[in-house]
Protein backbone atom coordinates (compact mmCIF):
# COMPACT_ATOMS: atom_id res chain seq x y z
CA UNK A 1 0.00 0.00 0.00
CA UNK A 2 1.40 3.41 -0.98
CA UNK A 3 -0.03 6.88 -0.44
CA UNK A 4 1.54 10.00 -1.98
CA UNK A 5 1.17 13.33 -0.17
CA UNK A 6 2.29 16.94 -0.51
CA UNK A 7 5.15 17.33 2.01
CA UNK A 8 4.45 20.96 2.93
CA UNK A 9 0.70 20.43 3.41
CA UNK A 10 1.37 17.38 5.57
CA UNK A 11 4.00 19.26 7.60
CA UNK A 12 1.63 22.18 8.30
CA UNK A 13 -1.11 19.85 9.51
CA UNK A 14 1.30 17.87 11.69
CA UNK A 15 2.69 21.07 13.22
CA UNK A 16 -0.81 22.27 14.13
CA UNK A 17 -1.87 18.94 15.63
CA UNK A 18 1.40 18.24 17.46
CA UNK A 19 0.67 20.70 20.30
CA UNK A 20 -2.37 18.61 21.30
CA UNK A 21 -0.34 15.48 22.08
CA UNK A 22 0.93 14.72 25.58
CA UNK A 23 3.77 12.65 27.04
CA UNK A 24 2.40 12.94 30.58
CA UNK A 25 -0.08 10.10 30.20
CA UNK A 26 0.38 6.40 30.90
CA UNK A 27 -1.36 5.77 27.59
CA UNK A 28 1.32 6.01 24.86
CA UNK A 29 -1.26 6.57 22.10
CA UNK A 30 -1.79 10.13 23.44
CA UNK A 31 1.77 11.09 22.41
CA UNK A 32 0.92 9.97 18.87
CA UNK A 33 -1.38 11.39 16.24
CA UNK A 34 -3.81 9.66 13.92
CA UNK A 35 -2.94 10.17 10.24
CA UNK A 36 -5.72 9.37 7.80
CA UNK A 37 -6.22 9.69 4.06
CA UNK A 38 -9.64 8.99 2.64
CA UNK A 39 -11.40 10.13 -0.54
CA UNK A 40 -8.34 12.18 -1.48
CA UNK A 41 -8.35 14.27 1.73
CA UNK A 42 -5.86 13.98 4.58
CA UNK A 43 -6.55 14.35 8.30
CA UNK A 44 -4.30 14.60 11.36
CA UNK A 45 -5.90 14.06 14.79
CA UNK A 46 -4.35 14.48 18.24
CA UNK A 47 -5.68 14.72 21.79
CA UNK A 48 -4.67 14.77 25.45
CA UNK A 49 -8.25 13.76 26.42
CA UNK A 50 -8.97 17.31 27.63
CA UNK A 51 -8.86 18.94 24.23
CA UNK A 52 -8.34 17.43 20.81
CA UNK A 53 -8.04 18.57 17.22
CA UNK A 54 -8.63 17.18 13.75
CA UNK A 55 -6.83 19.06 10.97
CA UNK A 56 -7.72 18.50 7.32
CA UNK A 57 -5.15 19.04 4.56
CA UNK A 58 -4.87 18.75 0.82
CA UNK A 59 -2.97 15.65 -0.25
CA UNK A 60 -2.07 17.14 -3.63
CA UNK A 61 -2.39 13.75 -5.30
CA UNK A 62 -5.21 11.41 -6.29
CA UNK A 63 -4.76 8.39 -4.02
CA UNK A 64 -6.82 5.33 -4.78
CA UNK A 65 -5.99 3.68 -1.44
CA UNK A 66 -6.68 4.85 2.10
CA UNK A 67 -4.29 5.36 4.99
CA UNK A 68 -4.91 5.06 8.72
CA UNK A 69 -1.98 4.99 11.13
CA UNK A 70 -0.95 6.30 14.55
CA UNK A 71 2.33 8.16 14.06
CA UNK A 72 4.71 9.86 16.55
CA UNK A 73 3.92 13.43 15.50
CA UNK A 74 6.99 15.04 17.05
CA UNK A 75 9.33 12.77 15.09
CA UNK A 76 7.21 13.08 11.97
CA UNK A 77 7.37 16.88 12.21
CA UNK A 78 11.17 16.78 12.55
CA UNK A 79 11.50 14.46 9.55
CA UNK A 80 9.27 16.68 7.38
CA UNK A 81 11.07 19.91 8.28
CA UNK A 82 12.46 21.64 5.21
CA UNK A 83 11.07 19.07 2.78
CA UNK A 84 9.22 20.02 -0.39
CA UNK A 85 7.58 18.16 -3.21
CA UNK A 86 5.93 14.81 -2.63
CA UNK A 87 6.40 12.12 -0.01
CA UNK A 88 5.37 8.48 -0.28
CA UNK A 89 4.09 6.62 2.77
CA UNK A 90 4.31 2.86 2.45
CA UNK A 91 2.82 0.45 4.96
CA UNK A 92 5.25 -2.16 6.24
CA UNK A 93 4.67 -5.62 7.62
CA UNK A 94 3.35 -6.05 11.15
CA UNK A 95 5.53 -8.23 13.39
CA UNK A 96 5.16 -9.42 16.98
CA UNK A 97 8.46 -7.84 18.05
CA UNK A 98 8.35 -4.52 16.20
CA UNK A 99 4.60 -4.02 15.70
CA UNK A 100 3.32 -1.81 12.90
CA UNK A 101 5.56 0.35 10.72
CA UNK A 102 5.46 2.75 7.78
CA UNK A 103 8.20 3.90 5.44
CA UNK A 104 8.49 7.58 4.49
CA UNK A 105 10.11 7.93 1.09
CA UNK A 106 11.05 10.82 -1.16
CA UNK A 107 13.52 11.32 -3.97
CA UNK A 108 16.56 11.42 -1.64
CA UNK A 109 15.69 9.59 1.55
CA UNK A 110 13.87 6.68 3.09
CA UNK A 111 12.91 6.44 6.77
CA UNK A 112 11.11 3.69 8.66
CA UNK A 113 8.82 4.72 11.53
CA UNK A 114 7.22 2.35 14.02
CA UNK A 115 3.59 3.14 14.73
CA UNK A 116 0.81 2.11 17.10
CA UNK A 117 -2.54 0.48 16.43
CA UNK A 118 -4.81 3.26 15.05
CA UNK A 119 -7.87 1.53 16.49
CA UNK A 120 -6.63 2.45 19.98
CA UNK A 121 -6.81 6.17 19.19
CA UNK A 122 -9.66 7.98 21.02
CA UNK A 123 -12.57 9.09 18.87
CA UNK A 124 -12.86 12.83 18.17
CA UNK A 125 -16.25 12.52 16.52
CA UNK A 126 -19.02 14.81 17.77
CA UNK A 127 -21.70 12.56 19.30
CA UNK A 128 -24.64 14.76 18.34
CA UNK A 129 -27.57 14.32 20.71
CA UNK A 130 -31.00 15.85 21.10
CA UNK A 131 -30.73 19.08 23.05
CA UNK A 132 -27.27 20.00 21.75
CA UNK A 133 -26.79 23.63 20.79
CA UNK A 134 -25.24 24.83 17.52
CA UNK A 135 -24.58 28.36 16.28
CA UNK A 136 -22.04 30.37 14.29
CA UNK A 137 -20.23 33.44 15.57
CA UNK A 138 -17.43 35.79 14.56
CA UNK A 139 -14.01 34.15 14.84
CA UNK A 140 -12.21 37.46 15.31
CA UNK A 141 -14.56 38.64 18.08
CA UNK A 142 -14.46 35.29 19.89
CA UNK A 143 -10.64 35.29 19.73
CA UNK A 144 -10.43 38.84 21.09
CA UNK A 145 -12.96 38.05 23.79
CA UNK A 146 -10.93 35.08 25.04
CA UNK A 147 -7.63 36.96 24.77
CA UNK A 148 -8.85 39.70 27.08
CA UNK A 149 -9.66 37.31 29.93
CA UNK A 150 -7.16 34.45 29.51
CA UNK A 151 -4.52 35.93 31.85
CA UNK A 152 -6.96 35.87 34.80
CA UNK A 153 -7.63 32.11 34.64
CA UNK A 154 -6.41 30.40 37.80
CA UNK A 155 -3.67 27.76 37.80
CA UNK A 156 -4.62 26.55 41.30
CA UNK A 157 -6.38 23.18 41.11
CA UNK A 158 -7.97 23.52 44.57
CA UNK A 159 -10.93 25.24 42.88
CA UNK A 160 -11.31 23.48 39.50
CA UNK A 161 -14.03 25.83 38.18
CA UNK A 162 -11.57 28.73 38.31
CA UNK A 163 -9.08 26.89 36.07
CA UNK A 164 -11.21 27.83 33.08
CA UNK A 165 -12.97 30.77 31.50
CA UNK A 166 -16.73 31.11 31.68
CA UNK A 167 -18.49 31.63 28.35
CA UNK A 168 -22.03 32.86 28.79
CA UNK A 169 -24.67 33.56 26.16
CA UNK A 170 -27.38 35.94 27.37
CA UNK A 171 -30.96 36.36 26.21
CA UNK A 172 -30.12 39.83 24.89
CA UNK A 173 -27.66 38.31 22.39
CA UNK A 174 -24.41 39.25 24.17
CA UNK A 175 -21.70 36.59 24.50
CA UNK A 176 -19.70 37.20 27.67
CA UNK A 177 -16.36 35.83 28.86
CA UNK A 178 -15.26 35.92 32.49
CA UNK A 179 -12.16 34.64 34.28
CA UNK A 180 -10.88 35.06 37.83
CA UNK A 181 -8.12 33.65 39.99
CA UNK A 182 -9.52 35.09 43.20
CA UNK A 183 -7.17 38.08 43.22
CA UNK A 184 -8.20 39.63 39.91
CA UNK A 185 -11.12 39.32 37.53
CA UNK A 186 -11.49 39.96 33.82
CA UNK A 187 -14.81 40.48 32.06
CA UNK A 188 -15.66 41.28 28.46
CA UNK A 189 -18.46 40.74 25.98
CA UNK A 190 -19.57 41.32 22.42
CA UNK A 191 -22.93 41.39 20.68
CA UNK A 192 -23.47 38.11 18.86
CA UNK A 193 -27.13 38.61 18.05
CA UNK A 194 -30.37 37.17 19.35
CA UNK A 195 -31.67 33.75 18.43
CA UNK A 196 -29.29 31.51 20.42
CA UNK A 197 -30.55 29.88 23.60
CA UNK A 198 -28.76 31.14 26.75
CA UNK A 199 -26.00 28.89 28.06
CA UNK A 200 -23.00 28.79 30.38
CA UNK A 201 -19.86 26.75 29.69
CA UNK A 202 -16.49 26.69 31.46
CA UNK A 203 -13.63 26.16 28.98
CA UNK A 204 -10.32 24.80 30.39
CA UNK A 205 -7.32 27.14 30.37
CA UNK A 206 -5.50 25.04 27.75
CA UNK A 207 -8.50 25.11 25.42
CA UNK A 208 -8.71 28.90 25.74
CA UNK A 209 -5.01 29.22 24.86
CA UNK A 210 -5.31 26.84 21.91
CA UNK A 211 -8.33 28.68 20.53
CA UNK A 212 -6.60 32.05 20.79
CA UNK A 213 -3.55 30.70 18.98
CA UNK A 214 -5.52 29.03 16.18
CA UNK A 215 -8.15 31.75 15.70
CA UNK A 216 -5.51 34.49 15.57
CA UNK A 217 -4.13 32.81 12.42
CA UNK A 218 -7.53 31.93 10.98
CA UNK A 219 -8.77 33.22 7.64
CA UNK A 220 -12.34 32.20 8.40
CA UNK A 221 -14.92 34.88 9.14
CA UNK A 222 -17.10 32.58 11.23
CA UNK A 223 -16.69 29.77 13.73
CA UNK A 224 -19.28 27.04 14.10
CA UNK A 225 -19.82 26.28 17.78
CA UNK A 226 -21.39 23.04 19.05
CA UNK A 227 -22.29 22.59 22.71
CA UNK A 228 -23.41 19.56 24.68
CA UNK A 229 -23.67 18.90 28.41
CA UNK A 230 -19.95 18.23 28.90
CA UNK A 231 -18.25 19.07 25.59
CA UNK A 232 -17.80 22.04 23.28
CA UNK A 233 -16.57 21.98 19.68
CA UNK A 234 -15.31 24.69 17.34
CA UNK A 235 -15.09 24.30 13.56
CA UNK A 236 -13.28 26.81 11.33
CA UNK A 237 -10.96 26.78 8.32
CA UNK A 238 -9.68 23.19 8.11
CA UNK A 239 -9.81 22.64 11.88
CA UNK A 240 -12.21 20.81 14.20
CA UNK A 241 -11.40 21.38 17.89
CA UNK A 242 -13.18 19.37 20.57
CA UNK A 243 -12.86 20.17 24.28
CA UNK A 244 -14.26 18.82 27.49
CA UNK A 245 -15.98 21.33 29.76
CA UNK A 246 -15.17 21.89 33.43
CA UNK A 247 -18.04 20.70 35.59
CA UNK A 248 -19.37 22.76 38.46
CA UNK A 249 -20.99 26.09 39.22
CA UNK A 250 -18.95 29.19 38.41
CA UNK A 251 -18.85 31.70 41.31
CA UNK A 252 -21.27 34.63 41.32
CA UNK A 253 -18.66 37.03 39.99
CA UNK A 254 -21.18 39.88 39.89
CA UNK A 255 -20.98 40.14 43.67
CA UNK A 256 -17.40 41.47 43.51
CA UNK A 257 -18.11 43.83 40.60
CA UNK A 258 -18.35 47.33 42.12
CA UNK A 259 -20.95 49.76 40.85
CA UNK A 260 -18.54 52.10 39.08
CA UNK A 261 -21.07 54.91 38.98
CA UNK A 262 -20.88 54.99 42.78
CA UNK A 263 -17.08 55.03 42.99
CA UNK A 264 -15.74 58.24 44.49
CA UNK A 265 -12.50 58.01 42.51
CA UNK A 266 -12.46 58.20 38.72
CA UNK A 267 -9.33 59.14 36.80
CA UNK A 268 -8.26 58.77 33.19
CA UNK A 269 -4.66 57.79 32.36
CA UNK A 270 -2.55 56.98 29.31
CA UNK A 271 -2.21 53.19 29.16
CA UNK A 272 1.41 53.09 27.97
CA UNK A 273 2.55 55.54 30.67
CA UNK A 274 0.88 53.57 33.44
CA UNK A 275 2.25 50.27 32.09
CA UNK A 276 5.80 51.65 32.02
CA UNK A 277 5.49 53.10 35.53
CA UNK A 278 4.09 49.91 37.06
CA UNK A 279 6.76 47.84 35.34
CA UNK A 280 9.51 50.10 36.70
CA UNK A 281 8.16 50.12 40.27
CA UNK A 282 7.66 46.36 40.06
CA UNK A 283 11.44 46.00 39.73
CA UNK A 284 11.70 47.32 43.30
CA UNK A 285 9.51 44.57 44.76
CA UNK A 286 10.28 41.02 45.84
CA UNK A 287 8.37 37.83 46.56
CA UNK A 288 8.09 38.88 50.19
CA UNK A 289 7.39 42.60 49.57
CA UNK A 290 5.23 42.34 46.45
CA UNK A 291 3.46 45.67 46.82
CA UNK A 292 3.15 48.92 44.91
CA UNK A 293 1.18 51.79 46.44
CA UNK A 294 -1.02 53.87 44.12
CA UNK A 295 -1.89 57.32 45.39
CA UNK A 296 -4.40 59.50 43.58
CA UNK A 297 -4.81 63.13 44.68
CA UNK A 298 -5.26 66.56 43.09
CA UNK A 299 -4.81 65.49 39.46
CA UNK A 300 -1.74 63.37 40.14
CA UNK A 301 -1.23 59.61 40.26
CA UNK A 302 1.84 58.48 42.20
CA UNK A 303 3.24 54.96 42.32
CA UNK A 304 5.55 54.06 45.23
CA UNK A 305 7.53 50.92 46.00
CA UNK A 306 9.93 50.16 48.84
CA UNK A 307 11.66 46.88 49.65
CA UNK A 308 14.18 46.44 52.49
CA UNK A 309 17.74 45.72 51.31
CA UNK A 310 16.66 46.40 47.71
CA UNK A 311 15.58 50.01 47.30
CA UNK A 312 12.72 52.44 46.96
CA UNK A 313 11.27 54.76 44.35
CA UNK A 314 8.26 56.67 43.10
CA UNK A 315 6.84 57.86 39.78
CA UNK A 316 4.31 60.64 39.27
CA UNK A 317 2.03 61.26 36.31
CA UNK A 318 -0.76 63.69 35.58
CA UNK A 319 -4.31 62.36 35.34
CA UNK A 320 -7.75 63.71 34.52
CA UNK A 321 -10.52 63.03 36.97
CA UNK A 322 -11.60 63.33 40.57
CA UNK A 323 -11.24 61.74 44.00
CA UNK A 324 -8.53 60.83 46.50
CA UNK A 325 -7.26 57.31 47.13
CA UNK A 326 -4.27 55.41 48.51
CA UNK A 327 -4.32 51.68 47.74
CA UNK A 328 -1.87 48.77 47.66
CA UNK A 329 -1.72 46.60 44.54
CA UNK A 330 0.29 43.57 43.40
CA UNK A 331 2.28 45.05 40.46
CA UNK A 332 2.48 41.74 38.58
CA UNK A 333 -1.29 41.31 38.63
CA UNK A 334 -1.73 44.90 37.47
CA UNK A 335 0.79 44.39 34.65
CA UNK A 336 -1.09 41.32 33.44
CA UNK A 337 -4.19 43.50 33.15
CA UNK A 338 -2.35 46.29 31.35
CA UNK A 339 -0.81 43.75 28.98
CA UNK A 340 -4.30 42.85 27.79
CA UNK A 341 -5.36 46.46 27.20
CA UNK A 342 -4.85 47.75 23.66
CA UNK A 343 -6.73 51.02 24.13
CA UNK A 344 -4.67 54.20 24.22
CA UNK A 345 -6.32 55.38 27.42
CA UNK A 346 -8.11 53.74 30.35
CA UNK A 347 -10.12 54.81 33.38
CA UNK A 348 -9.37 53.77 36.97
CA UNK A 349 -12.24 53.58 39.45
CA UNK A 350 -11.81 53.24 43.20
CA UNK A 351 -13.73 53.61 46.43
CA UNK A 352 -11.44 53.00 49.43
CA UNK A 353 -8.18 51.15 50.29
CA UNK A 354 -10.00 47.86 50.98
CA UNK A 355 -12.26 47.87 47.91
CA UNK A 356 -11.32 46.45 44.48
CA UNK A 357 -9.59 48.69 41.94
CA UNK A 358 -11.51 48.74 38.68
CA UNK A 359 -9.91 49.37 35.27
CA UNK A 360 -11.97 50.07 32.16
CA UNK A 361 -10.21 50.58 28.81
CA UNK A 362 -11.39 53.37 26.54
CA UNK A 363 -13.86 52.31 23.81
CA UNK A 364 -13.88 48.74 25.07
CA UNK A 365 -16.42 46.38 26.62
CA UNK A 366 -13.82 44.93 28.99
CA UNK A 367 -13.66 45.55 32.73
CA UNK A 368 -10.81 44.41 34.98
CA UNK A 369 -10.78 44.13 38.78
CA UNK A 370 -7.70 43.92 41.01
CA UNK A 371 -8.13 43.07 44.66
CA UNK A 372 -6.18 45.40 47.00
CA UNK A 373 -3.33 44.56 49.38
CA UNK A 374 -3.33 46.03 52.87
CA UNK A 375 -0.65 48.73 53.09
Amino acid sequence: MKVTLNSKELARAVQTAQRFTTTRSLNPILSYGLVEVTNGIGYISATDLEVGVKVAFKTGFLNEVELKGAFPLKKLSELLKGQSGSINILKGDTTETEGMSYTLQNARSEVKLFTLDPEEFPSLAWPKKEGDLEFSTSGALLCECLRKVAFAISTETARPVLTGALLEMRKDGFLRAIATNGKQLAFTMYYHGEGVDPFQAILPKKTVGDLISLLSKSESMEVKVSLSKNQMAFTFDNIFLLSRLIEGQYPNWGQVMPAIEKCGVKVEVVTAELREAVNKMGKLTSDRYNLVVIEIDKGMLTLRAETPALGAGKIEMGVKGEGTLEIGINPHFLLSVLGSVHSERLTIFGHDPMSPLVIQPEDDNAIYINMPIKI
